[in-house]
């Protein structure tokens, strides 16, 4: 699953809302994936868990430790 964690800082979370994900303040996008897969006994591979947040541009209002704590 890829973790869209450019312009997760901004409340309409567009980055993830054009990539499919409906992630906002009250939804959790990628709870919804993870369920489907546990159903089915998957594993999951969650891009972005090893990025930290200070690692990236402040002008991306990229956030990946925010997104992995979810």
């Amino acid at each position: 699953i890829s973790g869209i964690h450019w312009w997760y800082k901004v409340p309409s979370h567009a980055a993830e809302l054009t990539a499919g994900y409906y992630n906002l303040h009250d939804r959790d996008g990628y709870r919804t994936i993870a369920r489907m897969l546990k159903r089915h006994r998957a594993s999951i591979n969650f891009t972005c868990a090893e990025m930290r947040d200070l690692e990236q541009s402040s002008q991306a209002m990229s956030a990946p430790e925010e997104l992995v704590q979810q």
